[in-house]
């Protein structure tokens, strides 16, 4: 198993990480840092497989609107680390993987704050 940490701005709403051969292989998200929202966020990813249950290669769902609350207390970042890491399997011979982030109404996320992903690659 591989671990990718990676911090970017998501100013068009999508990161690329260059991680080499991807050749069967599976991606799981293991956390993130993202900026305090009280949106739902969809993180998708264009190399995961397509199959009859995730046909919008959807690689997390992030529930972010019950942290909205640090707001309040001057937080600018939620960082989310997941229990439970759900592996996707990779059907691409890219050497990259494109991160897509949008929101509940389809819409890109776009920031200019630092965004902080951390995924693990299993072969």
């Amino acid at each position: 198993m591989t671990v990718i940490t990676r911090t970017v701005e998501i100013a068009r709403g999508s990161m690329r990480i260059r991680i080499g051969e991807l050749q069967n292989c599976s991606i799981g998200l293991i956390a993130i840092g993202f900026p305090v929202t009280t949106k739902t966020i969809d993180v998708t990813c264009p190399q995961i497989d397509s199959n009859i249950f995730n046909r919008k290669r959807l690689l997390r769902r992030i529930l972010f609107g019950a942290v909205n609350k640090n707001a309040t207390y001057k937080v600018t970042s939620i960082y989310k680390e997941f229990k439970h890491i759900i592996y996707e399997k990779v059907y691409s011979s890219d050497t990259f993987l494109d991160l897509n982030f949008s929101d509940e109404n389809g819409e890109p996320v776009k920031s200019r704050k630092q965004i902080t992903i951390v995924l693990s690659i299993k072969q």
